[in-house]
């Protein structure tokens, strides 16, 4: 998918998913405008079960495995539902002006 604001291009998958069990994300950011990866970007995962329970801190870390793919855990989901997993892109940026890097992206996940 793509992000808000449409900068990023955004490829994502996770390792198996279940209650109280260790997960962690894999995800590819590549730039629109030129299909370069994005770099540099230090991402991190909001993780909510709505309408206001937040993932428990597991004290998850990014990291960089290769140019624009990022591996982002571990994460923990301590309940079943369909959560909402939004990632956050140069979260050390503004969010704008409208040229600044800033970026998320959104999407859910299922917990049996």
């Amino acid at each position: 998918g793509d992000d808000d604001d449409c900068k990023y291009r955004i490829k994502w998958s996770v390792t198996p998913v279940c209650r109280d069990g260790n997960v962690t994300f894999t995800v590819t950011l590549t730039k629109k405008a030129d299909g370069k990866p994005a770099t540099g970007a230090h991402p991190y995962a909001e993780i909510v079960l709505p309408p206001s329970h937040t993932a428990p801190n597991t004290m998850a870390m990014s990291t960089e495995t290769q140019p624009g793919v990022y591996t982002i855990g571990p994460h923990k989901f301590d309940q079943a539902g369909k959560w909402y997993v939004r990632f956050h892109f140069y979260a050390d940026c503004e969010d704008f002006p409208e040229d600044s890097p800033h970026g998320h992206g959104a999407f859910f996940v299922n917990v049996p």
